[in-house]
């Protein structure tokens, strides 16, 4: 009787602990996301007052598109470590957690400010001169960006013979 409660309790704790495990990830992960959303904020004030009247306003979105980008993958290095996802699955989930809040904040923020339909979607279409999808892009993969620069360059576990084969390809002793 005693083994059959142990063997029933088993799958539980392995369940509490895969969700406590994905809550973990999730969470750190909406906190970088407010961090982002911070840090986009301020960026987008900067290039209004000062960007903006030098270059014009499309411009400056799309120049702004870029050093966003740019910006969100550097935050994205930075606490990649400390959000905790380490696998693909993992990693896309905090990306398209990142891509669906982020599309929301702009949105609504678009629509605070008075903005229209028609020139909140303009953003979002290259032909219209608008570079926020290719933004959104990057920010939905920056996760598995930032895991890959920041993970060693031959930490991948790699089979007995592909080991050898890179070895030789390398000029170098193979691992024993």
């Amino acid at each position: 009787m005693i083994f059959f409660v142990e063997y029933e309790r088993l799958p539980a704790q392995q369940l509490f602990t895969v969700q406590s495990s994905m809550m973990t990830y999730l969470l750190r992960g909406f906190a970088v996301w407010l961090l982002m959303a911070l840090a986009e904020t301020v960026h987008g004030t900067l290039r209004t007052l000062f960007l903006q009247p030098v270059v014009g306003d499309l411009a400056s979105r799309q120049i702004g598109v870029l050093t966003g980008s740019l910006m969100i993958l550097l935050i994205a290095y930075v606490t990649i470590g400390w959000i905790g996802a380490r696998e693909f699955k993992q990693l896309v989930s905090v990306g398209l957690l990142w891509f669906i809040l982020m599309l929301c904040f702009e949105v609504g923020v678009g629509r605070a400010f008075g903005l229209s339909w028609e020139r909140i979607i303009a953003d979002y279409v290259p032909w219209h001169g608008g570079f926020m999808i290719i933004g959104m892009m990057i920010l939905a993969l920056s996760p598995l960006i930032a895991a890959r620069l920041r993970t060693p360059r031959y930490s991948v576990s790699l089979s007995r013979r592909d080991q050898q084969s890179s070895a030789a390809w390398n000029n170098v002793d193979p691992p024993k």
